[in-house]
């Protein structure tokens, strides 16, 4: 039961099934791991949060008549 809550503890946390595995068989480098996931959530989230940003103020220009703008689209997610 203890190895099934710590694989879903680190599923939530975003480790896929073949890291999990590694980090069980190899609980010495679990730290690390795990402040290295929690840099790579913050990017994540952040990466989201901006992303949102851009489909508000998309959807703010425009109105049931207008047409989306993709070319401003592709152009903001290059630049991002």
């Amino acid at each position: 039961l203890s190895k099934l809550q710590q694989i879903i503890a680190l599923k939530f946390f975003g480790f896929d099934l073949a890291q999990i595995k590694q980090l069980l068989a190899h609980n010495a480098n679990m730290l690390e791991n795990l402040g290295m996931q929690a840099k790579f959530l913050q990017k994540k989230a952040e990466a989201l949060l901006q992303a949102s940003k851009i489909l508000k103020q998309v959807t703010a220009h425009c109105g049931k008549e207008k047409s989306i703008p993709w070319e401003q689209i592709i152009h903001l997610i290059e630049v991002y």
